[in-house]
């Protein structure tokens, strides 16, 4: 689905009404919000975020956009380096 709307011309540096644009919300996915009652993400859900964060990239996401360095202060924050490495 996310293919296919980005193909269609969807703005992947496009915000919500948070200020967080698509990047930043797959990766707070990625992360999970275990403070806020949130488990922690399946390993396939986890595989499934980054291809969507990989594919977003491929259409243009910026990090630094849209909540981006949230994403990266997060992941640093709670040490998911994998997802924070892929960011920079």
């Amino acid at each position: 689905m996310c293919r296919l709307l980005l193909e269609a011309g969807a703005n992947p540096n496009l915000a919500n009404s948070d200020k967080q644009g698509p990047l930043a919300r797959v990766v707070g996915q990625w992360l999970g919000s275990p403070s806020q009652g949130q488990k922690y993400p399946s390993q396939e859900v986890k595989d499934v975020m980054m291809e969507v964060a990989r594919l977003l990239f491929e259409f243009g996401a910026d990090p630094a956009r849209a909540g981006g360095g949230w994403a990266l202060h997060r992941a640093l924050h709670i040490r998911h380096y994998e997802m924070a490495q892929f960011l920079i």
